[in-house]
């Protein structure tokens, strides 16, 4: 055969292999036989608009292993195996954190999975809000169980008692018939003893977050995982969600004869924590305070700038140093002391002592002194918070001066004062003695005169 008729061939297998594809192309669109959502009739006409929006947005499908790439709309998916981000994770994470506990290490699991499909949701939900032009809450909100079930997470059954309202009162109750994360347990033969569809209540919390702009979360109150009929979900914002879980535990309890509890994703919990901690790193950065922490092997972990302007070194120049650049040499003694403490577990208050500044300098300082812990209660490190005291040590020591200035003045003046009483009072002394004899005298003189005065009567 020529390698004209070779190439002729060729080109005629490459059109039937294009052909095959584009056929295969038609095979992958989507033709549905019932709804992928159920709701209550006041909503069906909405989600039933969804369900062809989205069948239009799935309906673009292109798969090509050739470049590893799963396009929907112009958009790049990847498929992962289901258990992988169920069961088979959740079961990992036990595994990795082991020494937390059971209980803990499944929560830390599970927390995780919430966070990330919250996310996802949020993502997913500007993304298709964008490419549709949705515009509409409620329109928003139809898209996603819509897209939920198509991209393979659960199909949806929106309970009657739901109210999606775009303000505080939102409360929506819900099914996720097949979950994927709960069909990963059954698959495996595993029983949970808690509700473990995390990524079901993020994902569609974030994607409901997204369609009318309030915060939402959601708690998975039944689930198949752990034997019960369905995995039901509830939807509100995060204030609100105790109270709608205290009113479900109220109606299961009547109707099971058994108390219900639930856990509360910690996401948004999680978030206030990491803001608090946010405000919290700010004003430990502002302070004019040195606040540094140290390791139980004396090295300097942390350091603001107040610590930069009270001792003159910059957090690159000190971090992963020993603490003792700080310490001057006749106070070693007294830190190996207050280092004791702080290992036993003694928090140390406003300890006045003196550190040493880049240049050499002494500085008069006041520390607070804590030590810090691990969620076991060890201890693993030291935090300083140091106070400048120098300018009021001097103000100290100039009135210290003041005081014995003033105190040796008024000791000059009361040994002067002395001196003049003494004197004036051996002047007065003297005085009187003299007085005292001019008296006598002069007693003489009048004894003497009356003396006189009498002879002279006589002798007439």
């Amino acid at each position: 055969m020529s390698q004209k008729e070779n190439i002729s061939n060729l080109k005629k297998r490459l059109k039937t292999l294009e052909d095959e594809y584009a056929e295969l192309q038609k095979a992958q669109t989507f033709s549905l036989v019932g709804d992928t959502v159920m709701v209550p009739k006041k909503f069906k006409s909405l989600f039933d608009q969804a369900q062809k929006t989205v069948g239009e947005y799935f309906s673009h499908l292109k798969m090509d292993p050739t470049h590893g790439s799963i396009e929907i709309n112009e958009q790049r998916y990847v498929l992962v195996r289901a258990s992988a981000l169920a069961h088979d994770f959740l079961t990992t994470i036990q595994e990795m954190y082991a020494d937390r506990g059971e209980v803990e290490a499944l929560n830390i699991g599970k927390n995780f999975l919430f966070d990330i499909a919250h996310l996802i949701g949020k993502n997913d939900a500007v993304n298709f809000h964008s490419k549709m032009n949705l515009q509409d809450p409620i329109a928003k909100l139809a898209a996603g169980p819509v897209h939920f079930a198509y991209s393979g997470w659960a199909f949806v059954d929106i309970l009657p008692q739901s109210k999606p309202s775009p303000d505080e009162n939102f409360y929506l109750i819900y099914r996720h018939p097949y979950s994927f994360e709960a069909d990963s347990w059954l698959q495996a033969g595993k029983k949970s003893k808690t509700p473990v569809c995390s990524m079901n209540a993020g994902y569609s919390s974030g994607w409901s977050e997204e369609s009318f702009g309030i915060p939402l979360t959601a708690v998975e109150v039944t689930c198949r995982a752990k034997g019960d009929e369905h995995c039901t979900f509830i939807m509100s914002p995060p204030h609100k969600i105790e109270k709608h879980l205290e009113r479900f535990t109220k109606k299961v309890s009547k109707e099971h004869d058994k108390k219900a509890t639930y856990d509360i994703p910690t996401y948004f919990e999680r978030k206030k924590i990491e803001e608090q901690l946010a405000l919290y790193a700010l004003i430990v950065e502002s302070s004019d305070d040195a606040i540094y922490s140290v390791s139980m092997d004396d090295e300097i972990l942390s350091w603001n700038r107040g610590a930069q302007k009270v001792f003159g070194y910059t957090e690159k120049e000190v971090v992963g140093k020993k603490r003792s650049i700080l310490i001057p040499e006749d106070r070693r003694e007294e830190e190996l002391e207050l280092q004791a403490r702080i290992k036993s577990g003694e928090a140390i208050r406003q300890f006045e002592t003196q550190r040493l500044h880049k240049k050499g300098n002494l500085i008069e300082i006041s520390i607070t002194v804590s030590p810090v812990t691990d969620s076991k209660g060890n201890i693993i490190a030291a935090s300083v918070i140091g106070h400048d005291i120098s300018k009021r040590k001097r103000a100290e020591n100039a009135l210290k001066d003041l005081n014995n200035s003033l105190e040796k003045l008024v000791q000059e003046r009361t040994s002067d004062l002395q001196r003049a009483y003494d004197e004036l009072e051996t002047r007065v002394t003297f005085r009187n003695l003299e007085l005292e004899k001019t008296n006598k005298a002069n007693l003489a003189k009048i004894e003497e005169l009356e003396k006189q005065l009498a002879s002279l009567q006589a002798k007439k």
